[in-house]
């Protein structure tokens, strides 16, 4: 089973925002958070369990 990645960064917004990723798939993202303790619980709520958090210090790309 592949590694589920949580990434999380602060938007140019101010807002924060974080995407996961299954292996080296992109699985989805959430925006609009207050911190990155929001991003988290925001996951954590839409039933998504990661393996670990990175931290950026910028928005990734987009894959597709």
């Amino acid at each position: 089973m592949d590694e589920v990645i949580l990434q999380i960064w602060k938007a140019a917004s101010g807002q924060w925002a974080g995407r996961i990723l299954r292996g080296d798939v992109e699985d989805g993202r959430v925006a609009g958070c207050t911190s990155k303790d929001d991003v988290e619980h925001q996951v954590l709520e839409a039933g998504i369990e990661f393996d670990r958090v990175e931290m950026l210090g910028s928005m990734p790309p987009v894959q597709g």
